[in-house]
């Protein structure tokens, strides 16, 4: 999901290396960015910094991820990555190998982040024209990366690829005639009646493009059923198992609710019985689901270690 942040300093001193990498990734000298704090998750999550050039507006986002430090460009300086960056300790890249990053985003955080690692061919993936636009504006990634705006793998990339990541939509509209246009910047949070509909349409479309024993990394709310069943509808687990694939693990991370999701919260207890939401306050916590599944073969994928704690 998107974070819509509101802008705020911070004035701890910012590690020299991302402070570098990020007036660099500008253009402009020390001094010239404006560095604010970025903990979507809390403390115990990633951290990052947004650095903006107070000229421009122009943003990036930085981290650090074990010894590597990572930059992403952002479309506005309050728009900024969510739950896709709990992803990137389980992203596994083998050097020169094709990735693909389905439903990319506004910023093509695991495309970007998978050519950083070392990726020959990466190309990234949405339906929505304008977020393929902004990926594809990215100067320095232009010769390195290829957009496509399609309908999951419907009319897009073409080719297999030795990992795909997929944080599709998965808000449930809770009724069958919301009918979200194609390319509609909604469809970055909608994903149909009961959140799984662009979710299992992937996942089947996944499985036909790995090469063997290639690797998919999922990410998706656990509500929805990453190896438990709590509503009506079949896990990821067994979507899955029934396109061809061994989940590998499943990992968790507690979270709390987004407004977006919290004003829905209603329909999520309703659609998902079995789910225990924890409310504390004025806070409600659930957890989001990372699954590392890959393509049936001889070779097993080797357990991920994260910097990242997970529970």
């Amino acid at each position: 999901m998107i974070n819509h942040a509101q802008a705020a300093g911070h004035h701890e001193p910012v590690p020299p290396n991302l402070r570098g990498l990020a007036c660099r990734a500008l253009g402009v000298l020390p001094g010239a960015a404006r560095f604010e704090l970025y903990e979507p998750f809390g403390a115990e999550g990633p951290s990052a910094y947004v650095a903006t050039h107070t000229a421009t507006m122009r943003s990036v986002l930085v981290m650090s991820l074990g010894a590597e430090t990572h930059a992403w460009y952002l479309p506005h300086p309050s728009v900024r990555p969510g739950h896709g960056l709990l992803m990137l300790p389980f992203i596994r890249v083998t050097p020169g190998s094709r990735v693909l990053d389905l439903g990319c985003g506004p910023f093509g955080l695991h495309g970007v982040f998978s050519k950083n690692l070392g990726a020959g061919h990466v190309v990234c993936s949405d339906i929505d024209a304008s977020f393929v636009a902004h990926v594809a504006a990215l100067t320095e990634q232009r010769s390195a990366i290829h957009t496509i705006e399609a309908d999951l793998l419907c009319d897009g990339a073409r080719g297999r690829f030795a990992l795909v990541t997929f944080h599709p939509p998965v808000l449930p509209t809770g009724c069958d005639e919301v009918d979200v246009p194609r390319g509609h910047a909604l469809c970055y949070h909608f994903g149909g009646p009961r959140g799984r509909t662009v979710l299992d349409r992937g996942i089947a479309q996944i499985a036909e493009r790995l090469v063997p024993r290639g690797v998919a990394v999922i990410g998706h709310f656990e509500f929805l059923g990453g190896e438990q069943r709590f509503g009506t509808d079949p896990t990821t687990a067994e979507r899955l198992a029934k396109a061809g694939m061994v989940v590998e693990e499943i990992y968790h991370r507690r979270v709390a609710m987004t407004p977006v999701l919290k004003d829905r919260l209603l329909l999520l207890r309703k659609l998902f019985p079995g789910y225990d939401f924890e409310d504390r306050g004025a806070t409600t916590w659930h957890r989001f689901s990372i699954v590392v599944a890959r393509r049936r073969g001889r070779l097993a994928l080797r357990r991920p270690t994260s910097s990242i704690p997970l529970v």
